[in-house]
């Protein structure tokens, strides 16, 4: 690996390069020692195609200025099963990474089968992709669940399942403060992909920035990995990005769900938030294949808010992470996006409970969908077997179900005020339907 160059004019700012000079360079170089709290320097350059560059140990990196260049990348170590590791990075002038050079922390947040805390409880297991702001997939096993808070990534990603050895790792985290942030190059924490086999991948990592003024042609990515074979993809993971003036895309942050393998994942969340307006947070599949659904909100939550909030794609499902209102200022679906409620259990009652208090939008093409997310199969409002349908009889709610083979359960509530969930169909055969669910918006 390269060494250090440091050079100073007397009464000026030093400048530490990190540089292969176009010469072949393997390994990587540790910033700073053992007993370093923080690693500080005036102008950091890391310059060539093999300079790879992390903090010795977990501890933040600050300097006055950055420029990663000429393929070079700034990483963090990959987290272990006994330590985590993060980029914590606060530059107090300009960040600038070239455009074929990367801040990359992809692979390096959870092991295989470990998720939030470095642990194996609650972890993906089997073939399942790892989740952390999407769900993984779940064709071949059951991932780990959402957390996090949209609005402030501050975790790892997952790894993928316990099956196989080469399971993916979930992407790390990177957090990044800075007066100005020209970014042509890459900024990622995806999740690491299935290797072999039918290895699932882990899911994206977490990304958050504070900037002054962000500008470029490069990518922000904190994208799930891609399963192998039958190995599940990895969930999206979290993006949030605060800044006073930018002219990046904003269509080049993405938490996309991985593809591949048994198939895929669910979108993570990207957050976009100019200092003083208005945050957006947005569920985008950008095109891509996507899978399973994305919880809104965390479990200890008593509602779910945001300013605007942006559901795109064709794969993009949406629902509350349990039975709480969704409290928005403005809301699109599009581009064959659903929002839908949780389906009813035996034990559990879902609907969706919508306040919108500006402007709701629902294009030609996407739904608000609680279809069959009502009772089960021989229950009946108060979620009771009591009363319900029997033998082959339809379900009631409004109108009675057909009752030529069965008594069906008698019609409930008000139609003035819609406040129940819909009933399921008769016992005789366990792929009765399910009633339709509820839905209140306003």
């Amino acid at each position: 690996a390269v060494g250090t160059v440091y050079l100073r004019q007397n009464g000026g700012i030093g400048v530490l390069r990190l540089d292969d000079h176009g010469k072949t360079t393997g390994m990587w170089t540790p910033l700073g020692q053992g007993s370093d709290t923080v690693f500080a320097a005036d102008r950091l350059v890391l310059s060539g195609s093999d300079v790879v560059v992390a903090p010795e140990h977990q501890m933040p990196v600050q300097v006055n200025e950055l420029q990663v260049l000429n393929a070079a990348v700034l990483t963090t170590q990959a987290t272990t099963t006994t330590q985590e590791y993060s980029l914590l990075l606060t530059v107090a002038g300009g960040l600038t990474v070239d455009v074929s050079s990367a801040i990359d922390v992809s692979s390096c947040g959870y092991r295989r089968a470990r998720t939030l805390g470095n642990t194996t409880t609650g972890a993906a297991q089997g073939h399942a992709g790892g989740s952390y702001g999407g769900l993984g997939n779940d064709q071949g096993g059951t991932p780990n669940w959402v957390y996090g808070d949209y609005t402030d990534p501050h975790e790892l990603g997952s790894g993928g399942g316990s099956t196989w050895t080469d399971a993916g790792s979930g992407g790390g985290l990177a957090r990044i403060q800075a007066a100005t942030i020209a970014l042509d190059g890459v900024l990622r924490a995806n999740g690491g992909n299935g290797w072999s086999s039918a290895d699932p991948a882990g899911s994206g990592g977490g990304i958050r920035l504070d900037v002054g003024a962000l500008s470029g042609s490069g990518t922000i990515t904190a994208n799930g990995g891609n399963g192998y074979a039958n190995g599940g993809s990895g969930g999206g993971g979290r993006v949030a990005v605060y800044y006073d003036s930018s002219t990046f895309d904003s269509a080049r942050v993405t938490a996309d769900g991985g593809g591949g393998g048994d198939g895929p994942g669910a979108v993570g969340t990207v957050y976009l938030k100019q200092n003083g307006g208005a945050g957006v947070l947005r569920l985008d599949d950008h095109g891509k294949a996507t899978g399973v659904w994305t919880p809104l909100g965390q479990t200890g939550d008593t509602a779910f808010s945001a300013d605007r909030l942006v559901l795109s794609g064709s794969g993009v499902v949406a629902a509350p992470e349990h039975q709480m209102p969704i409290q928005v200022n403005e809301m699109e679906v599009l581009n064959a996006a659903v929002l839908t409620a949780r389906p009813t259990t035996a034990e559990q009652e879902y609907s969706l409970l919508l306040a919108v208090a500006g402007g709701l939008t629902v294009d030609a093409e996407s739904a608000i969908d609680v279809s069959a997310r009502g009772y089960l199969r021989g229950r009946t409002v108060g979620n009771t077997t009591t009363g319900a349908a029997q033998g082959h009889a339809g379900g009631s709610y409004g109108g009675l179900g057909n009752d030529t083979h069965s008594a069906t359960n008698w019609v409930y509530g008000d139609y003035t005020d819609p406040n129940e969930p819909g009933s399921g169909g008769g016992t005789t055969w366990s792929g009765a339907g399910s009633g339709g669910g509820l839905v209140r918006i306003r």
